[in-house]
């Protein structure tokens, strides 16, 4: 994997985590949209630990 490309995903799973978060804060609770945020929180933190973990174990030393 090139350095570029990891780079690249760190910073788009950054921003999905950043926005939903802050989105979270601002939406009422027990609606769609909370909800929705609330999944897009997760699977951004999802993503970022296992790009974490495949850089590490792939990366050339």
């Amino acid at each position: 994997m090139s350095s570029q490309l990891g780079q690249a995903g760190f910073r788009i799973g950054m921003f999905v985590l950043f926005t939903s978060g802050l989105l979270l804060l601002a939406l009422e609770p027990n609606t769609a949209e909370f909800v929705l945020m609330a999944a897009m929180l997760v699977c951004s933190s999802v993503f970022l630990a296992v790009l974490a973990v495949y850089v590490r174990v792939f990366s050339k030393r």
